[in-house]
């Protein structure tokens, strides 16, 4: 979601069109039955606690809205892939490396990897942008429901993505998700 948008938002590569032929408001209800509430509720920093029953409706409030007014694409591309100890480096006609200890160990080994950018949509990011300025704890809240939102749209493409791979090389040659950059790219910034 804009400049708030978690790692699993940052590169796009390949445009493999809109969801492919599921219309968005099936991809939104699909959204909507795999938003991980906990999820939610860790991000705005209760833990393993549950908020009370007004901030839980409001979650539940907003993701709804959100789930009614996004627009999720999705873009991706294969690569083949080294990693050392330090990174990886995708190889195409240019290489592109990354430097980190923790996505290198994700990734040791893999020689394929599925680089995956997805958005919400503009409708997510004008929806936090009005909420900072009129209020400060809903957006917050949109924050968070955004991000599990993004996630769970993530792994519904991951899925997507996989079962689209051929069984024989998935199987002789591990291949990586986005999941995985962006779990190890914010493992890295802390």
């Amino acid at each position: 979601m804009g400049r708030h948008c978690p790692a699993h938002c940052a590169v796009y590569i390949y445009n493999n069109g809109m969801n492919g032929d599921i219309g968005v408001e099936a991809v939104n209800s699909e959204i909507k039955e795999r938003v991980n509430i906990r999820e939610i509720y860790r991000y705005l920093g209760y833990g393993t606690g549950i908020p009370d029953d007004d901030i839980q409706s409001l979650i539940r409030d907003v993701v709804a809205h959100l789930v009614n007014v996004v627009k999720p694409k999705n873009i991706y591309r294969i690569y083949e892939c080294s990693t050392n100890e330090t990174g990886i480096t995708l190889i195409s006609d240019k290489a592109l490396s990354f430097e980190s200890r923790n996505l290198a160990s994700n990734l040791a080994q893999c020689s394929r990897v599925v680089l995956l950018a997805a958005t919400l949509g503009i409708a997510a990011d004008k929806l936090l942008q009005r909420y900072e300025v009129l209020n400060m704890a809903k957006a917050a809240i949109i924050q968070a429901c955004g991000a599990a939102c993004i996630e769970a749209y993530c792994n519904i493409q991951q899925e997507a993505l996989r079962s689209g791979l051929s069984q024989p090389a998935a199987s002789s040659t591990p291949s990586a998700v986005a999941a995985v950059f962006s779990s190890a790219l914010v493992q890295d910034r802390s």
